[in-house]
């Protein structure tokens, strides 16, 4: 009802100075993820769109991760990033949210990105408490760079931080399980396969 105000004295939960049509609309857009399969849709495939004004909020939403449900407490974020820079921005989004400890399971894109940008994706990950790497999506490349996730965890852990490689996502599950707290953030990161992680966390199966 409030729109786009951000009032000094309209603060959402957290104290934090909201501009409340955003919430509005990333509301919706949840909705949508949560319920177009019912529809026959996917929601992995969604398309926003936006003119003028429309087109800035499309533009922040897309820059935003999505918050996909919880597993064991903990809020359990989805976002897309296949470069550093990208990475780095939803690195910064996230930890301006409030959480005990921050999770990430990584997935490269690409062997050749893996290969050029791995000393920066440790970069842009090395702000999470728990860094798990899972394997690098080929797309349709072949690995003729001879570079693994192995490669990626140990330039995480030239910054002092633990990390670790999990192939199977049913694995990483159990991982999580045993070592998440209520209050924790987890965030899948990656643009491919990775999403997936996400929704099995979230199954209501759990």
């Amino acid at each position: 009802p409030y729109g786009f105000c951000a009032h000094k004295d309209l603060k959402d939960e957290k104290g934090i100075l909201a501009n409340f049509g955003l919430y509005d609309q990333a509301v919706a857009i949840q909705w949508v993820i949560n319920n177009i399969s019912a529809f026959g849709g996917d929601s992995n495939n969604i398309t926003l769109m936006g003119q003028s004004a429309g087109a800035m909020s499309v533009d922040i939403h897309l820059n935003n991760p999505i918050l996909k449900g919880k597993f064991k407490g903990a809020c359990v974020y989805d976002d897309y990033g296949h470069h550093p820079t990208e990475i780095m921005a939803t690195s910064n989004a996230i930890h301006k949210k409030q959480y005990n400890e921050s999770w990430v399971i990584f997935e490269a894109h690409t062997y050749s990105r893996a290969y050029k940008h791995k000393d920066d994706f440790a970069k842009a990950l090395k702000n999470f408490d728990h860094i798990i790497v899972t394997d690098i999506y080929a797309a349709r490349e072949e690995n003729v760079y001879g570079i693994t996730e192995d490669d990626i965890v140990k330039a995480i852990k030239k910054y002092g931080k633990e990390a670790f490689y999990i192939s199977n996502y049913d694995d990483i599950k159990l991982y999580l399980s045993q070592y998440v707290h209520d209050g924790d953030l987890i965030l899948t990161l990656g643009a491919g396969n990775v999403t997936k992680v996400a929704d099995l966390l979230v199954s209501k199966n759990e």
